[in-house]
């Protein structure tokens, strides 16, 4: 979202068209998706005034609509208020397609990142209530199936890294329902555990959760003891050597916080 035009400009210049096209019936969605994402270069309190209008476009049947109505909402950048943010939670808790994900996670990357705007533990609890589910009941689109919801808990674990890390403390009772019903068949399933370029994994999050992790490693221990049971013909290289980490990471915790 970033650009040469100052919010100021774009407001004083261009505001009544954008709001006009947005408005109108004749609109076709492809001009609507491009004013919604203008709205989001305007000034923060234009953009505040046009919420509920941004809020019907979140609820679309089109998912660029609803991307493009995140975005409008994104340039609220650092005067962004604890309900506002959980506007953007709530878009990305109802988000379906991939793309739309893929798009969100710079979204809260700007929020949280480039703009550091730091919110209270209790606004982050909120925030997890919409974002925790989707690491084991996400929106996929028809399909996808069990990798798809694999796919989406991974994306999810790529925005949770833009916040403080406190915020895997919210997480653990999603975690462990994650696992519960963990197979190692999928690419995203196995860096779900063992982490990747875009996200730090669970045993990564465990170190950093310290006693509080006591219920991960519960669920860690179960799926040790199912391992032999998983079908060695589907399990990929990227996860010949889970095992061994899961174990590695489960002795680490216990000797440092005793049994699970």
């Amino acid at each position: 979202m970033a650009g040469t035009t100052a919010a100021e400009d774009v407001s004083r210049h261009f505001l009544p068209a954008i709001l006009k096209t947005l408005n109108s019936s004749g609109s076709a969605w492809w001009e609507i998706d491009g004013a919604l994402f203008a709205l989001g270069r305007c000034r923060p309190q234009d953009i505040r005034k046009q919420v509920p209008l941004i809020l019907k476009y979140s609820k679309h049947e089109d998912w660029y609509l609803r991307e493009a109505a995140f975005w409008a909402l994104i340039g609220l950048h650092k005067s962004i208020t604890p309900g506002e943010f959980q506007m953007l939670t709530q878009i990305y808790a109802d988000s379906r397609h991939v793309y739309a994900r893929s798009s969100y996670d710079a979204g809260f990357a700007t929020i949280l990142k480039s703009d550091r705007v730091a919110f209270s533990r209790a606004v982050t609890g909120r925030a997890i209530r919409d974002l925790g589910p989707t690491t084991h009941t996400p929106n996929v689109m028809l399909g996808y199936g069990t990798g798809g919801i694999h796919e989406a808990a991974h994306r999810t674990m790529m925005i949770l890294k833009h916040f403080q890390p406190d915020v895997y403390e919210h997480m653990v009772g999603d975690f462990v329902t994650y696992l519960q019903s963990w197979e190692p068949y999928y690419q995203h399933s196995v860096w779900l555990i063992s982490g990747s370029k875009w996200q730090p994994g669970l045993l990564k999050v465990l170190e950093g959760l310290g006693e509080q992790g006591q219920p991960i490693v519960v669920e860690l221990k179960k799926i040790l003891e199912r391992y032999d049971r998983f079908d060695r013909r589907r399990i990929g290289n990227g996860a010949k050597d889970l095992r061994e980490q899961i174990r590695s990471a489960v002795a680490a915790w216990e000797k440092n916080y005793g049994g699970a």
